[in-house]
């Protein structure tokens, strides 16, 4: 997977990868969000989110100290830099 979007943040790099075309399974499409450490190590991999669809992340933005995470269907997640979790999602398309 190569990288498609970050954002530098104080825990390290928060970076979208580019999900393969031919890739259809949620587990995979759903969670090509990751933090990396300033080696590019994986801190970890965002949560699993809904299990039936494949929405992949698309875009990064931070507010003051949130982070959001926006989905192509348009969900915006904001995501916790301690461990990856989905603190709270609203669609905003």
């Amino acid at each position: 997977m190569s990288d498609t979007m970050a954002l530098e943040t104080p825990l390290g790099r928060l970076v979208i990868f580019e999900v393969p075309q031919d890739e259809t399974s949620p587990s995979v499409t759903n969670r090509n969000l990751k933090l990396l450490d300033s080696n590019g190590k994986e801190i970890w991999t965002v949560e699993p989110r809904d299990k039936a669809s494949d929405d992949p992340f698309v875009g990064l933005t931070s507010i003051g100290d949130a982070y959001y995470a926006f989905t192509w269907a348009g969900i915006r997640c904001e995501i916790s830099l301690q461990d990856g979790s989905i603190l709270n999602k609203k669609w905003v398309k």
